[in-house]
């Protein structure tokens, strides 16, 4: 048996489109987490080229953005 359970993780284009806007704070708060991802990755070798809002995972439960599967 499988149990299913809701997620609240959404990519930050949708995000936007539930919210409507992020507060200045908020915003700051979720780009920071961004770059530090993405420095991260740079760091390892690694270069995205597609960073925006659809290509950014969301939990909309903790307003973070999410860096790796739980």
């Amino acid at each position: 048996m499988v149990m299913e359970h809701e997620t609240a993780m959404i990519d930050l284009f949708e995000a936007t489109q539930k919210l409507g806007y992020f507060s200045e704070k908020s915003a700051a708060r979720i780009l920071r987490q961004a770059y530090l991802g993405t420095t991260h990755c740079m760091k390892v070798g690694i270069l995205h080229r597609d960073i925006k809002d659809e290509n950014i995972l969301f939990d909309m439960k903790t307003q973070e953005v999410c860096t790796a599967p739980s």
